[in-house]
């Protein structure tokens, strides 16, 4: 596939300056770093390699992840990516392979190393990891969803346009399952309730592969249902870091403390006359714009204690964020939203190109033009393949 980022060394060498004074670990002699290869991955794998057929999908059709002939080239990037560490000298902690969306893995490396790295042929590009920070009343009304002749009323083959089975994975920092929108039963009055009323939902739509998984506290039997179908955490590269994880954090687990990512959720697909809490005052009820779709939480956001500034910080690693988005790819999400910025148009090298795979893949992908302004360049994620939302 050809990339229109700059290979090896001389990307090796603008991740370095790009994340001057950024904070890791005292003493800490390895650092995470992206490692993109230069093969396509199974999202925009048009074929050449002999006995592997193409594996990208025609326009308007879904990447099937699990498929015989993507397994197979799957196993063939798996087998590239072990040639490349092979190259490295001295030991390597792996944290996260890139396949579907994204060619390549995420790994702790010495800055010789990485260098090292970068001169391998078939590796196009050493990146080094720097975090980021997330970007953030009844939407619905404002934008007329819900007025007679709004798209709401409007009939799709018998089903009212309200997102029915489309599956939204948020790539943010969790969510709540004791968040009214999460629930998948309703009450007489259509009020969605956490028990004892009647499913709203069925079964997950067809061609999900994607799973809840288990985690301190956080239970997939309690806290996933018919509505919420998918809930995953990455956090290898926050782990990397050393950081210290905030006391009221949930390591490993989808679960969500800031309120980020339970409002990116609900407002993308939270479920109609849902309850509004603030500060203990019911200020519902509240909508998503597609309150009738399916929902996947990928968390890639994590607190931690800043011992500098004495104060609690949240923030998203690339590489953690590049594994979402590969894993949401795989599961058949239909549309991935990412609130994440970080400096308006200096977004993750490696996340703009696993975003443009993902296009490939079938995904619609939303992200956040950032908090900053007003002026000039100061809107984020400016790629052509995404759509950007202020």
């Amino acid at each position: 596939m050809a990339s229109p980022f700059t290979r090896g060394p001389i990307a090796l060498a603008c991740g370095l300056a790009m994340a001057a004074g950024v904070a890791h670990a005292a003493g800490a002699a390895a650092r995470p770093y992206i490692v993109q290869l230069a093969d396509a991955p199974a999202a925009s794998y048009r074929g050449g390699v002999p006995g592997l057929a193409a594996t990208q999908v025609a326009e308007g059709q879904r990447l099937r992840a699990h498929s015989p002939q993507v397994q197979a080239y799957v196993a063939h990037l798996d087998k590239q990516q072990r040639a490349a560490l092979a190259k490295v000298n001295g030991p390597v902690r792996l944290l996260h392979r890139y396949h579907y969306s994204f060619n390549g893995f995420s790994a702790l490396l010495s800055d010789k190393q990485a260098r090292q790295l970068a001169l391998t042929p078939g590796v196009l590009a050493v990146t080094l990891d720097t975090p980021r920070e997330l970007n953030t009343n009844y939407t619905p009304h404002f934008l007329g969803l819900d007025q007679p002749g709004g798209v709401w009323s409007q009939d799709r083959k018998g089903t009212l346009v309200k997102g029915e089975d489309v599956v939204i994975g948020i790539v943010d920092g969790g969510f709540q399952p004791e968040n009214s929108s999460f629930y998948d039963q309703v009450d007489a009055n259509g009020k969605p309730v956490k028990s004892g009323g009647t499913l709203a939902y069925g079964p997950p739509p067809a061609g999900w592969a994607g799973s809840c998984v288990a985690a301190p506290g956080f239970d997939p039997a309690k806290h996933c249902n018919n509505k919420v179908i998918g809930a995953r955490a990455f956090d290898e590269v926050f782990k990397s870091t050393g950081l210290p994880v905030a006391w009221f954090d949930f390591p490993g687990a989808p679960r969500d403390v800031g309120g980020h990512g339970s409002h990116t959720a609900s407002t993308a697909g939270g479920n109609a006359n849902a309850d509004a809490v603030s500060h203990t005052q019911n200020v519902g009820p509240i909508s998503g714009v597609a309150p009738r779709a399916r929902l996947a939480a990928y968390k890639v956001c994590w607190a931690w204690f800043n011992a500098g500034t004495g104060a609690f910080q949240t923030n998203c690693w690339s590489g953690d964020s590049v594994a979402a988005i590969d894993q949401a790819v795989a599961d058949g999400v239909d549309v991935i939203s990412y609130a994440v910025s970080g400096p308006a148009g200096a977004e993750s090298a490696a996340v703009r190109l696993a975003f443009l795979n993902a296009t490939a893949a079938g995904v619609f992908v939303a992200t956040s033009a950032g908090n900053g302004g007003p002026g000039e360049s100061t809107v984020a994620h400016t790629s052509p393949w995404v759509t950007t939302v202020g």
